[in-house]
């Protein structure tokens, strides 16, 4: 069994798309074993400087079936709108979505 210890530095998006990625790289070699710290300033995992603004009419600039923590997970964050926030499907400006909803789906 070999220990990996990693360390993050930033919590924003980078940081948290790491984690992500950290994760799933343990849970395909449950023969590693990771010890992940991630510091932070803020209370919430995500945010950082491009998705802390609480300003819904600040947009992403990329349609929300292109956005995801990663090439494979492309519809990732379209599929958590349509969970969670089904409404914004019939928005006068979907499929660019305000950046609170990518910082929450990074959170989650």
């Amino acid at each position: 069994m070999e220990n990996i210890k990693i360390a993050i530095i930033g919590g924003g998006a980078t940081g948290a798309i790491a984690a992500c990625h950290i994760l799933e790289l343990a849970q395909k070699n449950p023969s590693l074993k990771f010890q992940v710290d991630i510091y932070e300033t803020r209370d919430v995992l995500g945010a950082g400087r491009a998705y802390s603004a609480e300003d819904t009419s600040l947009l992403l600039n990329v349609p929300a079936e292109k956005m995801g923590y990663s090439k494979q997970k492309s519809q990732d964050f379209a599929n958590f709108l349509k969970e969670k926030y089904p409404e914004i499907l019939n928005s006068t400006h979907y499929p660019f979505v305000p950046r609170t909803y990518f910082r929450e789906y990074l959170h989650s």
